[in-house]
């Protein structure tokens, strides 16, 4: 099946190709960070041991200069401990959030990262306000998304 330019029918879809079709239909407006680190307030700062989030999208009007915008793009595409640290999650103290995982098929493993993300991202960015909670998948699970549901994460399919 073809979706204006994007095939998202084909089987084997890799979970960032899956994130890139989510994020350019729009469904959450903001800008999107991919594969956030957490856990560093536990791990500590210098450990290469903290976890990733997928992705997530800062759904809040970031109001700066145009340089720190430049620099925050940059950062986005895949945010080192360090800039992380040091400047992006500064300037997202006060600002709403979703944190977003990504599998092709709805699934157990996915449910339990975004448990896992909801519990360690607020341990290392208290001041960012979390909006929602979502796995974004190519298919869904009956049984599955009725666990989601309770447990208050959004499923978004693609």
């Amino acid at each position: 099946m073809k979706h204006g330019h994007i095939f998202v029918g084909r089987k084997g879809m890799k979970e960032a190709e899956i994130l890139d079709i989510f994020i350019r239909k729009g469904t959450l407006k903001g800008i999107y960070f991919k594969e956030v680190p957490v856990g560093i307030e536990i791990k500590g700062r210098e450990s290469s041991e903290v976890r990733r989030i997928d992705a997530i999208c800062v759904t809040s009007p970031l109001e700066e200069d145009y340089k720190s915008w430049k620099l925050l793009e940059r950062i986005a595409l895949r945010p080192r401990r360090t800039s992380w640290l040091n400047f992006a999650r500064e300037h997202l103290k006060g600002k709403s959030v979703w944190m977003l995982e990504v599998k092709r098929k709805l699934n157990a493993e996915v449910i339990g990262q975004a448990i896992t993300d909801k519990e360690l991202f607020p341990l290392d960015n208290p001041k960012v306000r979390i909006e929602g909670l979502g796995v974004i998948v190519k298919e869904s699970d009956e049984l599955l998304a009725k666990v989601c549901h309770n447990l208050g994460i959004h499923i978004f399919q693609v």
